[in-house]
């Protein structure tokens, strides 16, 4: 999922971080992330990620390497 992550935040200008905080406010379930910056140059990078908008492809590209295997499935 880390390589999808550098490669998406190389393809729109962005960082790592950026990406998957955008990531998760894209989630219904998720509210409100905890970023939790220790300095004002984090809290800037962190917050870039509010004007990061991603397609439907690109989620799907972000979770895909995430598909649950669960033992006993044949995986």
């Amino acid at each position: 999922m880390l390589d999808v992550v550098r490669e998406l935040a190389e393809e729109k200008n962005a960082t790592p971080v950026q990406i998957s905080l955008s990531w998760l406010l894209h989630k219904d379930v998720v509210t409100a992330p905890i970023i939790g910056p220790k300095t004002v140059e984090q809290l800037e990078e962190n917050l870039g990620a509010l004007d990061i908008e991603l397609t439907g492809e690109e989620l799907v590209r972000l979770e895909e390497p995430i598909e649950p295997a669960w033992a006993g499935q044949g995986t």
